[in-house]
């Protein structure tokens, strides 16, 4: 979580602690106050705002529970969750209609084995981008916190340390 949020969070909490169901209208005017706060900071589109709705939402399960009332109202609509999930859909279900047969994946595997065996850091990358199926994004964070064990010939479990995979933004 951002510094920034953690921040707001620490104005947030208090001020919603005490709320009950009851308490509809006061909950919605703190998550409003929440949400123009991320609009000050710039995050003025959904999909900007999605992480922090999370990382809010996951903090008040957190500290206040499953049942609180600014879980409730600090949330979106269904209507925009489903207009920010949809382009996500579309990419997958495309990615998903193309797939394509390797031919050889022996040989993706040989040449990954040799990358993995190199001095070099880009190699290395190169290597983990090869055998772990995962674009640099994820590879780079398993670098930089994470271990491989190998499950089958061609099979990888990774594992990451998500105190670290948060600071790394």
């Amino acid at each position: 979580m951002k510094l920034w949020l953690k921040k707001l969070l620490e104005t947030y909490f208090p001020a919603v602690k005490h709320l009950t169901m009851a308490d509809q209208v006061e909950a919605e005017k703190w998550a409003n106050w929440m949400k123009d706060q991320w609009a000050k900071r710039g995050l003025v589109n959904l999909s900007q705002q999605r992480i922090p709705m999370t990382e809010t939402r996951n903090a008040i399960k957190q500290e206040f529970g499953e049942d609180h009332i600014a879980l409730v109202t600090m949330n979106f609509t269904e209507q925009q969750w489903r207009t920010m999930n949809n382009p996500i859909i579309d990419r997958v279900q495309l990615r998903n209609e193309q797939v394509q047969i390797i031919q050889d994946p022996e040989a993706i595997v040989v040449k990954a084995l040799e990358l993995l065996a190199s001095t070099y850091w880009y190699d290395l990358a190169a290597g983990l981008v090869a055998v772990t199926g995962r674009r640099w994004g994820m590879s780079r964070r398993l670098c930089q916190c994470g271990n491989l064990t190998l499950v089958t010939s061609h099979q990888t479990q990774s594992q990451t340390d998500s105190r670290l995979l948060s600071n790394l933004g």
